[in-house]
């Protein structure tokens, strides 16, 4: 129960939440009381809510220095809108007179949504199965499907931005590709064939750790060694075990100075020992069962942001740790630059 009283410890939580995660005898429990809907709202019941806490674990990750160098709790201020009588999202340096919009240099730049409703999208993605639709939320909020649509792709790329955190180093990952439907984007000229062959399939490379279990995919071209090849150098540490099916392309790791295992399918060798790929088939099924099914007009322009939802939902077990990953993956409100969605190496 120490994780717990750190988790206690760490966030401000409301009286009736703390009551309910305390009557918990067991850390599972209590993550079960912390990851709910009713805690959520809770904990996130307003716009200023959510934009606090962002603001909040921005300012700290710049240890609460402003860029001119002074405390940004002394010397900061809330910049006030006078026409209409309530703040603005913006803070003001009274040394530097620097104004600044914490959300400037995050994917939440220039949303005009609550981001209560925003960030409840967000936590109803994470725990719902196979993932909520633009049309979804255009009937549960009464926005335009294009606005609900832009949203959802702004949290993707939130959500990719903390998968790319993700270090795959010292514990078993195991690697694997797929195919994956891309029904739309083809233009009028494809021919749409069948097969592995086809237009409407895209190779994706999943890798995935055991435990802690997280996971990442990528897009690729082709599915060959010439693509997969940088991936996993540029991911997996030569220390890490990597376990695979007997596919050709990965034979060239034990080469390389991976320590590589593998258990033949086509020789109806599921399992040898511990050398398995059943998590890589559970993210794979994951998502096959949110692409397709849930999202039906995937294009290949977009591919990678739907790969980084469903790699992010699969390595939390608890929508809390999920969202709290989220505020973990903002920069330092002295950065510069901007959050931009992972970029794909092909």
């Amino acid at each position: 129960m120490d994780k717990l009283k750190e988790v206690i410890n760490n966030h401000h939580l409301p009286e009736s939440t703390l009551k309910r995660v305390l009557s918990k005898n067991t850390f599972d429990g209590a993550m079960k009381v912390l990851s709910s809907t009713q805690t959520f709202k809770e904990i996130y019941p307003t716009h200023e809510s959510v934009f606090l806490k962002i603001y909040n674990t921005m300012r700290h990750k710049a240890d609460d220095r402003c860029v001119c160098g002074n405390r940004i709790s002394k010397f900061w201020e809330r910049v006030r809108d006078k026409k209409r009588n309530r703040f603005k999202m913006q803070f003001k340096c009274k040394r530097c007179r620097r104004v600044f919009n914490p959300l400037s240099i995050t994917p939440l730049k220039g949303v005009h949504k609550p981001l209560d409703q925003v960030l409840e999208i967000t936590f109803k993605m994470i725990t719902d199965k196979r993932g909520i639709s633009a049309s979804q939320i255009s009937r549960e909020y009464s926005w335009r499907y294009d606005s609900s649509l832009k949203m959802l792709r702004r949290i993707r790329i939130w959500m990719g931005v903390s998968v790319g955190f993700f270090k795959f180093e010292g514990n078993i990952v195991e690697c694997d590709e797929t195919y994956v439907d891309v029904p739309t984007g083809l233009g009028r000229n494809i021919v749409r064939t069948r097969g592995l062959g086809s237009e409407r399939k895209r190779p994706v490379l999943g890798i995935v750790q055991r435990d802690p279990r997280i996971a990442r995919a990528f897009v690729l071209d082709e599915g060959n060694r010439a693509n997969i090849k940088p991936l996993i150098e540029a991911n997996v540490s030569k220390m890490t075990p990597i376990y695979t099916d007997g596919h050709s392309i990965y034979k060239y790791l034990k080469k390389d100075g991976y320590v590589h295992s593998e258990c033949n399918h086509s020789q109806n060798k599921w399992v040898v020992d511990h050398t398995h790929t059943n998590t890589i088939e559970s993210f794979n099924g994951l998502l096959k069962g949110q692409l397709g099914v849930t999202h039906k007009g995937v294009s290949r322009e977009h591919l990678q942001k739907y790969l980084d939802e469903v790699s992010f939902r699969f390595s939390f077990q608890y929508a809390f740790d999920a969202i709290e990953a989220l505020f973990d993956a903002l920069p330092p409100i002295t950065s510069t630059g901007k959050i931009e969605p992972n970029v794909n190496l092909n």
